[in-house]
């Protein structure tokens, strides 16, 4: 299977922009976008305009990243093409990976190594995993079936020693494994938090860590104390407006960042809360096998009735199946065009949304035109590259 992103399956369909100029105003933005194509089993590029940007020249490809560059495979060796589709660095590398901080993962010969930005290997291919580059400039490595942080240098800072470690975050801390159970280190490889939990997340923006003990899920702050008891028996990480989704007592409901009970526990499954715009936060909930959404008050702003469904948008649209297909909903629960597409995808950064039209990709703004007609086998997701 292909190593890069196909927009995940959900609807994208027809909004009128109501305001004047605003077509050219995203037509504008949209050349600023380029995705990932894929076409008679060959991949290229296209800008959110639906225009040809770089030639279906290559067996495999990724998304651009954030350093304007994108790994290509080309006459069976992986090399990086720049934004304008030159060959910035030479095809040479059984398998190469996108650039995160100035830096590339690269495999030969079935070991792992390092590139900077203008091919030279700054670590050597030695390692049975390397893993994405963090803020602090340390990755995660595999020696054996352990795991460690390595430096751009390649200095092994911190030893291979856990069963599972994930990237430092901004905080200055990183989950780590040992045997069964959770906690996290500093990165001097102090330990933080102690490995006590069977399961661990990242610290969220509040500053709370979701975690399972004893069979239990609650929460916890940066030094390990317990914020929330663990009394629930599921729960999810904290949203942007600082509601979880909790389960207890066979139904879902949601707490705020106190533990406080601020919507009723009344719900086979619950998501995530997700900002629809306009300081709206609008979350995903089942009874039964259908969905709908409610607000921060617990309200049912959209009738729950539709068998799959997506988060909502910034720009106050959700994606919902219906017996008939994939249609969409906007923040008051009206229905928005008709239910016609197969698949498609919710919007990105870009404006843009993928759909899916008798097994073909294309592309929509939030205008409800087709920028981008479906004539693909997939369509990756809008990257930013100017």
């Amino acid at each position: 299977m292909k190593r890069w992103q196909i927009a995940a399956r959900i609807l994208m369909l027809a909004v009128i922009c109501g305001l004047a100029g605003c077509g050219e105003k995203h037509k504008a933005e949209a050349k600023d976008y380029y995705a990932l194509v894929q076409k008679q089993e060959k991949f290229g590029y296209i800008d959110g305009t639906g225009k040809k940007v770089i030639d279906f020249l290559y067996e495999d490809a990724g998304n651009f990243s954030e350093n304007g560059l994108a790994y290509v495979l080309k006459d069976g060796k992986y090399g990086y093409i720049s934004t304008d589709g030159e060959m910035v660095i030479a095809p040479q590398f059984d398998r190469s990976y996108g650039f995160s901080h100035g830096y590339a993962v690269i495999e030969e010969q079935g070991k792992f190594g390092a590139i900077d930005t203008q091919g030279n290997v700054v670590i050597e291919p030695k390692y049975e995993g390397i893993f994405t580059f963090g803020e602090n400039g340390l990755a995660v490595y595999q020696k054996g079936d352990k795991y460690g942080y390595l430096s751009k240098e390649g200095e092994e800072v911190i030893p291979a020693r856990y069963t599972m470690a994930k990237a430092f975050t901004k905080e200055g801390l990183a989950v780590v494994m040992e045997g069964e159970y959770f906690g996290m280190i500093r990165e001097d490889g102090s330990e933080a938090v102690p490995v006590e939990y069977q399961y661990l997340d990242d610290l969220g923006e509040n500053g709370l860590a979701l975690a399972q003990k004893d069979n239990k899920w609650g929460y916890i702050d940066k030094d390990g104390r317990t914020v929330i008891d663990f009394i629930y028996d599921g729960a999810s990480s904290f949203s942007e407006n600082g509601l979880a989704a909790v389960f207890t007592g066979g139904k879902y409901g949601y707490i705020d960042k106190n533990g406080k009970k601020v919507i009723p526990f009344e719900y086979t499954n619950a998501g995530k809360f997700a900002d629809a715009g306009d300081g709206n936060f609008l979350a995903a909930v089942c009874l039964e096998d259908r969905y709908g959404y409610i607000n921060e008050k617990g309200e049912k702003v959209v009738p729950i009735r539709y068998g799959y469904v997506s988060d909502f948008s910034k720009n106050g649209l959700a994606a919902v199946s219906s017996d008939m297909g994939w249609g969409y909903v906007n923040q008051k629960g009206e229905e928005i065009g008709s239910f016609t597409y197969q698949y498609a995808s919710a919007f990105g950064e870009s404006g843009l949304a993928i759909v899916e039209a008798e097994g073909a990709y294309g592309c929509m703004n939030s205008e409800g035109e087709i920028v981008v007609e479906p004539e693909y086998e997939n369509i990756g997701t809008f990257v930013k590259v100017k």
